[in-house]
């Protein structure tokens, strides 16, 4: 897996090393699931509303479907790379919207890739950052939160 940092400039690197090692005992239905929790805490974390959002709730539909296998691997990736055009799509301007929607493609690409599940993580964590202002208390608060949900997801399998 790709574990080189995208966000080097804010990151809080103890907390992501805590990550790194809970993603490599995760399977990746595990690392499915908390990207797509993740995911969805920044948006709400950013005060986006998702659901309106046609291709990012299409995604968050299907990666559903497949973590209860509904859906295929192939239906997961085409709709990844839906979801990546769509995010090609938007105002470079828009630096949080942007990060939002590369961790929803990368939380919905996670069963094909398990790397998306980190990469999803950190643009989680940089759309924090746009959000608050480069606030790294909030930037350590979102990371203490992605280790405390992913714990408990491995604790329950």
């Amino acid at each position: 897996m790709n574990t080189e940092l995208n966000i080097n400039k804010f990151e809080n690197k103890e907390l992501r090393n805590q990550i790194l090692e809970l993603t490599n005992e995760a399977s990746s239905k595990d690392l499915s699931k908390w990207a797509l929790m993740s995911i969805k805490h920044a948006y709400n974390s950013c005060g986006i509303d998702y659901e309106p959002i046609p291709y990012v709730i299409e995604g968050f539909l299907v990666l559903d479907l497949y973590l209860r296998g509904m859906a295929s691997l192939s239906d997961i990736r085409r709709e990844a790379f839906q979801m990546e055009k769509y995010t090609r799509q938007i105002n470079g301007d828009a630096e949080k919207l942007i990060a939002l929607s590369q961790g929803a493609s990368c939380a919905v690409g996670t069963p094909v890739i398990i790397g998306k599940s980190l990469a999803c993580s950190d643009y989680c964590i940089k759309a924090i950052w746009f959000d608050t202002s480069k606030n790294e208390e909030a930037i350590k608060r979102e990371r203490l939160y992605q280790i405390q949900i992913l714990k408990a997801i491995i604790k329950r399998n």
